[in-house]
Protein backbone atom coordinates (compact mmCIF):
# COMPACT_ATOMS: atom_id res chain seq x y z
CA UNK A 1 0.00 0.00 0.00
CA UNK A 2 1.56 3.26 -1.13
CA UNK A 3 0.91 6.99 -1.18
CA UNK A 4 -2.30 7.06 0.84
CA UNK A 5 -3.23 10.72 1.18
CA UNK A 6 -6.82 10.38 2.44
CA UNK A 7 -9.14 7.77 3.93
CA UNK A 8 -12.81 7.19 3.20
CA UNK A 9 -14.33 5.11 6.03
CA UNK A 10 -17.86 3.75 5.88
CA UNK A 11 -20.11 4.08 8.95
CA UNK A 12 -22.55 1.18 9.43
CA UNK A 13 -20.68 -2.11 9.71
CA UNK A 14 -17.28 -0.44 9.57
CA UNK A 15 -17.32 1.70 12.71
CA UNK A 16 -19.69 -0.57 14.64
CA UNK A 17 -20.94 -4.13 14.20
CA UNK A 18 -24.35 -3.78 12.58
CA UNK A 19 -25.02 -7.52 12.89
CA UNK A 20 -24.93 -7.32 16.68
CA UNK A 21 -27.15 -4.25 16.55
CA UNK A 22 -29.84 -5.94 14.42
CA UNK A 23 -29.36 -3.48 11.59
CA UNK A 24 -32.58 -4.60 9.92
CA UNK A 25 -34.55 -3.26 12.89
CA UNK A 26 -32.45 -0.10 13.03
CA UNK A 27 -32.89 0.76 9.37
CA UNK A 28 -35.80 -1.02 7.67
CA UNK A 29 -38.25 -1.00 10.57
CA UNK A 30 -37.50 2.65 11.37
CA UNK A 31 -37.93 3.45 7.68
CA UNK A 32 -41.43 1.96 7.74
CA UNK A 33 -42.37 3.78 10.95
CA UNK A 34 -41.24 7.08 9.45
CA UNK A 35 -43.49 6.48 6.43
CA UNK A 36 -46.43 5.76 8.74
CA UNK A 37 -45.87 8.89 10.79
CA UNK A 38 -45.80 11.05 7.65
CA UNK A 39 -48.92 9.37 6.30
CA UNK A 40 -47.20 7.67 3.37
CA UNK A 41 -48.65 4.20 2.66
CA UNK A 42 -46.06 1.41 2.53
CA UNK A 43 -47.59 -0.05 -0.63
CA UNK A 44 -46.55 3.15 -2.45
CA UNK A 45 -42.88 2.25 -1.98
CA UNK A 46 -42.52 -0.70 -4.37
CA UNK A 47 -43.83 1.02 -7.54
CA UNK A 48 -41.69 4.08 -6.84
CA UNK A 49 -38.57 1.93 -6.41
CA UNK A 50 -39.36 0.07 -9.63
CA UNK A 51 -39.82 3.34 -11.54
CA UNK A 52 -36.56 4.77 -10.20
CA UNK A 53 -34.65 1.57 -10.93
CA UNK A 54 -35.87 1.64 -14.53
CA UNK A 55 -34.31 5.10 -14.78
CA UNK A 56 -31.04 3.95 -13.24
CA UNK A 57 -31.70 5.45 -9.81
CA UNK A 58 -31.08 3.14 -6.87
CA UNK A 59 -31.29 3.20 -3.09
CA UNK A 60 -34.05 3.15 -0.50
CA UNK A 61 -33.46 6.78 0.43
CA UNK A 62 -33.99 7.87 -3.17
CA UNK A 63 -37.38 6.16 -3.02
CA UNK A 64 -38.12 7.99 0.24
CA UNK A 65 -37.04 11.26 -1.37
CA UNK A 66 -39.38 10.68 -4.32
CA UNK A 67 -42.30 9.84 -2.02
CA UNK A 68 -41.66 12.97 0.04
CA UNK A 69 -41.45 15.15 -3.07
CA UNK A 70 -44.72 13.73 -4.42
CA UNK A 71 -46.42 14.71 -1.16
CA UNK A 72 -44.51 17.99 -0.67
CA UNK A 73 -42.88 16.76 2.52
CA UNK A 74 -39.40 17.96 3.48
CA UNK A 75 -37.01 14.99 3.24
CA UNK A 76 -35.21 16.26 6.34
CA UNK A 77 -38.42 15.68 8.30
CA UNK A 78 -38.41 12.07 7.11
CA UNK A 79 -34.73 11.67 8.08
CA UNK A 80 -35.42 12.99 11.58
CA UNK A 81 -38.39 10.64 12.00
CA UNK A 82 -36.20 7.70 11.02
CA UNK A 83 -33.72 8.64 13.72
CA UNK A 84 -36.47 9.07 16.32
CA UNK A 85 -37.71 5.53 15.59
CA UNK A 86 -34.30 3.88 15.55
CA UNK A 87 -32.96 2.08 18.63
CA UNK A 88 -29.35 3.22 18.93
CA UNK A 89 -28.92 1.80 22.43
CA UNK A 90 -27.35 -1.37 21.02
CA UNK A 91 -24.39 0.49 19.50
CA UNK A 92 -21.66 0.12 22.11
CA UNK A 93 -19.33 2.88 23.19
CA UNK A 94 -16.04 2.65 21.31
CA UNK A 95 -13.88 5.63 22.11
CA UNK A 96 -10.86 3.70 20.83
CA UNK A 97 -12.33 3.79 17.31
CA UNK A 98 -12.78 7.57 17.42
CA UNK A 99 -9.34 8.02 18.97
CA UNK A 100 -7.74 6.08 16.11
CA UNK A 101 -9.68 8.07 13.53
CA UNK A 102 -8.46 11.27 15.18
CA UNK A 103 -4.86 10.02 15.26
CA UNK A 104 -5.08 9.10 11.57
CA UNK A 105 -6.49 12.57 11.00
CA UNK A 106 -3.28 14.11 12.28
CA UNK A 107 -1.43 12.35 9.43
CA UNK A 108 -3.92 12.66 6.57
CA UNK A 109 -7.56 13.69 6.00
CA UNK A 110 -10.11 11.14 7.25
CA UNK A 111 -13.68 11.21 5.94
CA UNK A 112 -16.59 9.13 7.20
CA UNK A 113 -18.54 8.50 4.00
CA UNK A 114 -22.01 7.06 4.54
CA UNK A 115 -25.01 6.27 2.34
CA UNK A 116 -27.15 7.21 5.33
CA UNK A 117 -28.37 10.60 6.55
CA UNK A 118 -26.59 13.25 8.62
CA UNK A 119 -28.87 12.81 11.69
CA UNK A 120 -28.15 9.07 11.66
CA UNK A 121 -24.39 9.54 11.44
CA UNK A 122 -24.44 12.05 14.30
CA UNK A 123 -26.34 9.56 16.48
CA UNK A 124 -23.84 6.79 15.70
CA UNK A 125 -20.86 9.01 16.51
CA UNK A 126 -22.45 10.06 19.79
CA UNK A 127 -22.98 6.39 20.70
CA UNK A 128 -19.34 5.58 19.93
CA UNK A 129 -18.24 8.61 21.92
CA UNK A 130 -20.14 7.58 25.05
CA UNK A 131 -20.46 9.67 28.15
CA UNK A 132 -17.75 11.86 29.60
CA UNK A 133 -15.66 12.17 26.45
CA UNK A 134 -14.87 15.30 24.50
CA UNK A 135 -17.28 16.75 22.00
CA UNK A 136 -17.48 15.12 18.56
CA UNK A 137 -16.74 18.43 16.82
CA UNK A 138 -13.36 18.63 18.57
CA UNK A 139 -12.26 15.40 16.89
CA UNK A 140 -12.17 17.21 13.53
CA UNK A 141 -13.48 14.13 11.71
CA UNK A 142 -14.77 15.04 8.26
CA UNK A 143 -18.13 13.59 7.20
CA UNK A 144 -19.82 13.03 3.85
CA UNK A 145 -23.45 11.94 4.14
CA UNK A 146 -26.06 11.00 1.56
CA UNK A 147 -27.31 14.61 1.58
CA UNK A 148 -23.87 15.73 0.38
CA UNK A 149 -24.22 13.56 -2.75
CA UNK A 150 -27.44 15.20 -3.92
CA UNK A 151 -27.40 16.55 -7.46
CA UNK A 152 -29.50 16.14 -10.62
CA UNK A 153 -32.49 15.68 -8.33
CA UNK A 154 -31.34 12.42 -6.67
CA UNK A 155 -28.88 11.04 -4.13
CA UNK A 156 -25.81 9.22 -5.44
CA UNK A 157 -24.74 6.33 -3.16
CA UNK A 158 -21.12 5.19 -3.10
CA UNK A 159 -21.59 2.41 -5.64
CA UNK A 160 -23.41 4.62 -8.13
CA UNK A 161 -21.50 5.48 -11.30
CA UNK A 162 -18.40 7.57 -10.60
CA UNK A 163 -19.56 8.86 -7.22
CA UNK A 164 -16.35 7.88 -5.42
CA UNK A 165 -14.11 9.53 -7.99
CA UNK A 166 -16.32 12.62 -7.79
CA UNK A 167 -15.77 12.67 -4.02
CA UNK A 168 -12.03 12.34 -4.56
CA UNK A 169 -12.11 15.36 -6.85
CA UNK A 170 -14.10 17.33 -4.27
CA UNK A 171 -11.41 16.79 -1.62
CA UNK A 172 -8.60 17.47 -4.10
CA UNK A 173 -7.14 13.94 -4.22
CA UNK A 174 -6.42 11.48 -7.00
CA UNK A 175 -8.43 8.23 -6.66
CA UNK A 176 -5.27 6.10 -6.44
CA UNK A 177 -4.22 8.06 -3.35
CA UNK A 178 -7.45 7.41 -1.42
CA UNK A 179 -8.10 4.31 0.71
CA UNK A 180 -11.71 3.16 1.17
CA UNK A 181 -12.69 1.03 4.18
CA UNK A 182 -16.11 -0.58 3.76
CA UNK A 183 -17.98 -3.70 4.88
CA UNK A 184 -19.77 -4.15 1.55
CA UNK A 185 -18.12 -6.17 -1.20
CA UNK A 186 -19.97 -4.39 -4.01
CA UNK A 187 -18.79 -0.97 -2.80
CA UNK A 188 -15.18 -2.19 -2.57
CA UNK A 189 -15.40 -3.65 -6.07
CA UNK A 190 -16.72 -0.34 -7.42
CA UNK A 191 -13.97 1.56 -5.60
CA UNK A 192 -11.27 -0.59 -7.19
CA UNK A 193 -12.88 -0.18 -10.60
CA UNK A 194 -12.81 3.61 -10.10
CA UNK A 195 -9.10 3.53 -9.25
CA UNK A 196 -9.22 3.82 -5.46
CA UNK A 197 -7.45 1.56 -3.01
CA UNK A 198 -10.03 -0.44 -1.05
CA UNK A 199 -10.28 -2.86 1.79
CA UNK A 200 -13.22 -5.03 2.74
CA UNK A 201 -13.64 -5.08 6.53
CA UNK A 202 -15.95 -7.49 8.32
CA UNK A 203 -15.88 -6.05 11.83
CA UNK A 204 -14.88 -2.85 13.64
CA UNK A 205 -11.87 -4.83 14.91
CA UNK A 206 -10.61 -5.09 11.32
CA UNK A 207 -11.09 -1.33 10.89
CA UNK A 208 -9.13 -0.55 14.04
CA UNK A 209 -6.29 -2.88 13.07
CA UNK A 210 -5.92 -1.05 9.75
CA UNK A 211 -6.08 2.37 11.39
CA UNK A 212 -3.45 1.35 13.98
CA UNK A 213 -1.08 0.22 11.27
CA UNK A 214 -1.52 3.49 9.42
CA UNK A 215 -1.02 5.53 12.60
CA UNK A 216 2.07 3.60 13.68
CA UNK A 217 3.31 3.00 10.13
CA UNK A 218 3.59 -0.74 10.61
CA UNK A 219 5.12 -2.43 7.57
CA UNK A 220 2.78 -5.45 7.62
CA UNK A 221 0.06 -3.43 5.91
CA UNK A 222 1.22 -3.98 2.35
CA UNK A 223 -1.45 -4.08 -0.30
CA UNK A 224 -5.15 -3.51 -0.01
CA UNK A 225 -7.35 -5.72 -2.16
CA UNK A 226 -10.78 -6.98 -1.06
CA UNK A 227 -11.15 -10.71 -1.65
CA UNK A 228 -14.48 -12.52 -1.42
CA UNK A 229 -14.80 -14.98 1.47
CA UNK A 230 -11.50 -13.81 2.95
CA UNK A 231 -11.84 -12.85 6.57
CA UNK A 232 -8.72 -10.74 6.95
CA UNK A 233 -6.06 -9.48 4.60
CA UNK A 234 -3.41 -8.67 7.15
CA UNK A 235 -0.90 -11.01 8.72
CA UNK A 236 -0.47 -13.19 5.64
Amino acid sequence: MKNIKAIFADCDGTLYNKQNCTYYDMAVVAFGKALDILGIPKDALAPVRARLKANGVHGLLNAALALCQERQIDFNVFAREMVKNTDYSRIPEDWDMLRLLRMCGTKLPVYIVTNNTAPHLQKVLNCLKGAGQQDIASLKIHTITIEDTFYDGVFHPKKTGTQLTDLCAQIGQQPQDVLLLDDTQDVCDVALAQGLQANLVETPYDTKMILRRIVYEEPRLKRVVPVRKTRRFFGR
